[in-house]
């Protein structure tokens, strides 16, 4: 019997929450998936979930079946019985450890406020129930901010149909990493229509990450695809030696910047990733940019690239700015390093 379609499946005892617009259901290879019931417009809510536990473990150590235990413990009769649904959901599929059970349904959620409801700058592990279920895609349809207190939202980056598999990015650094190197990172094959060899699509976004993986290397010093996953260390996506040590240094004229920005932007569309967190940042450090400038042609030319609704019309007008020295660069850099270092 297949036991994803068991009619016993634990999950199927689950009360999902009625302001969530999703149901569990078989998922082919994903096992289970959240599937839309209504639908659900680009760029709305879809479901914002308090953890149903947390941990604040110090190191990797404290994450284990007594810290685990122990937190379940404080939970309520009926907290207790969804925590063992997914347990038992998980031994379906050969995890009978409960640390295992954690690891594959935590966020980490960064900035928890204290009892005086101040933020702290401890790291909170929080056990999530029901987005947990949501199955990853390397091009998804929504996308989870984890930065929150003890709540992570999800919301739609598309439009999604009634029944429609509502799917998120597991790793927020992929817009940068090609298919091999996202499958390894995962440790599962994706499906999605960036990860299917032999078509069109997957071809232009095999470029296109790696494109992006080096304007985000000109604009913010770091590779975010290297593997250590800091960023640092050293790089080979800028072959000129000369323009990656001006990269790294964060030594790049802020004209310039504007281009690579816009289009990182227009990258991320073409790529079906952008979504409002995303475009938020990019814009920030464009107007960021833009504030610095200090010549009027420049910045004459700066507000015309803003106003551009499109981010191709941005990426269009901004090709006119590339190597485009101003007399503000040098402060640009100054700014830079020091929030770098803050």
């Amino acid at each position: 019997m297949d036991k994803a379609k068991d009619e016993t499946h634990p999950y199927l005892r689950l009360k999902i929450p009625e302001s969530a617009p999703y149901e569990l259901k078989p998922s082919g290879d994903h096992g289970w998936g959240g599937f839309a019931t209504r639908f659900i417009a680009k760029g709305s809510l879809i479901y914002r979930e308090q953890a149903l536990f947390t941990l604040q473990p110090r190191g990797p150590q404290q994450v284990n079946d007594y810290t685990i235990l122990w937190e379940v413990r404080q939970l309520s009769a009926q907290d207790k019985e969804t925590f063992n649904l997914i347990v038992k959901a998980a031994a379906l599929e050969g995890d009978d450890k409960v640390t295992d059970v954690f690891i594959k349904n935590y966020f980490r959620l960064a900035n928890v406020p204290n009892e005086l409801g101040l933020p702290t700058r401890s790291h909170h592990l929080g056990f999530f129930v029901f987005l947990s279920r949501l199955n990853h895609a390397c091009v998804a349809n929504a996308y989870i901010p984890q930065n929150e207190g003890k709540y992570i939202s999800c919301y739609a980056t598309k439009d999604i149909q009634p029944g429609e598999e509502i799917m998120f990015s597991y790793c927020a650094d992929f817009e940068s990493m090609q298919m091999e190197q996202r499958h390894r990172l995962l440790k599962f094959t994706c499906k999605c229509v960036a990860c299917a060899p032999g078509t069109a699509f997957h071809e232009l976004s095999e470029i296109r990450r790696k494109l992006i993986r080096g304007l985000n290397f000109l604009t913010q010093g770091m590779d975010f695809a290297y593997p250590r996953r800091d960023g640092h260390g050293p790089s080979g996506i800028i072959a000129d030696p000369v323009l990656r040590e001006a990269a790294k240094e964060l030594f790049m004229p802020l004209m310039s910047r504007l281009f690579y920005e816009s289009m990182i932007g227009l990258l991320l569309e073409e790529e079906g990733m952008m979504n409002a967190i995303m475009e938020k940042e990019i814009i920030a450090r464009m107007r960021g940019a833009v504030r610095l400038l200090r010549e009027p042609d420049n910045a004459v030319l700066a507000l015309r690239i803003m106003e551009q609704k499109r981010w191709i019309d941005k990426w269009l007008v901004a090709s006119r700015t590339l190597h485009k020295p101003d007399l503000g660069d040098i402060e640009g850099y100054l700014v830079l390093n020091m929030t770098r270092t803050a």
